[in-house]
């Protein structure tokens, strides 16, 4: 099973009052630090394909 399948099946399991956050729109360090703010308790962090988010060249070490 690939990663991007197992994280699904992972959070598709989630109780009802978890939910899923997976920054993407428009660009994927754009939309996480965007909305980092909404973060909150129960829920799950989805950064498929973390080095987009961690080494882009303009947002990744904010």
């Amino acid at each position: 099973m690939g990663k991007t399948r197992a994280c699904y099946g992972a959070a598709h399991a989630l109780p009802d009052d978890w939910r899923l956050w997976h920054p993407i729109d428009p660009g994927r360090p754009q939309a996480a630090l965007a909305e980092l703010d909404r973060v909150g308790p129960r829920t799950v962090v989805w950064l498929n394909e973390t080095h987009h988010y961690l080494l882009h060249p303009d947002h990744g070490d904010r």
